[in-house]
């Protein structure tokens, strides 16, 4: 039945499970396996540090997720991804002086209610901040490193920031 939690059928080893997410993808992806019981069954969860990285299949398949969805990731889209020069999206362009810090908390909260009045299906706004600002294309990881983008800025970037963001641009006009 669609929707059943089934857990895990038949024998398995947690350690082929961790060796094949492993084997799988490119850049190799580490994983933490936790066995729950849920309902009388065990279920398999796998923890996945976010390392900032595009992780791939072996078999070159790339998918993103949106809420709890996967959709594919194509070619310009990850070409484009680190590379702001070629860009013509000027709000995805990365504010690198910018860190976790420049965020305004209360701005996520609001553009979060927002969405869950526009769209009471979503599961955008039952993600983590991070997760939800980066599905969003508003921050992205570089070296471990939160920064902003454009958009980001304009949406959750405290407002210290972008005066100072706007004072620095208008020197140059």
């Amino acid at each position: 039945m669609k929707g059943e939690v089934t857990g895990c059928i038949g024998p398995y080893s947690i350690q082929n499970i961790l060796d094949a997410v492993y084997d799988k993808t490119r850049p190799p992806l580490f994983v933490e396996a936790e066995e729950i019981p849920y309902k009388g069954k065990q279920v398999i969860a796998l923890h996945v540090d976010n390392d900032g990285l595009i992780h791939t299949t072996t078999d070159g398949r790339c998918l993103k997720r949106l809420g709890k969805n996967n959709r594919p990731w194509y070619p310009e889209e990850l070409s484009n991804r680190y590379s702001t020069e070629y860009n013509s999206d000027f709000s995805s362009k990365v504010i690198t002086e910018s860190s976790d810090l420049d965020i305004d908390l209360l701005e996520i909260y609001k553009l979060k209610e927002k969405l869950r009045l526009r769209d009471r299906t979503s599961t955008l706004p039952d993600m983590d901040d991070m997760a939800f600002l980066k599905d969003l294309g508003l921050i992205i990881y570089e070296e471990g490193t939160v920064h902003l983008t454009i958009a980001g800025l304009l949406f959750v970037g405290k407002k210290l920031l972008l005066k100072s963001f706007y004072l620095k641009r208008k020197l140059f006009i």
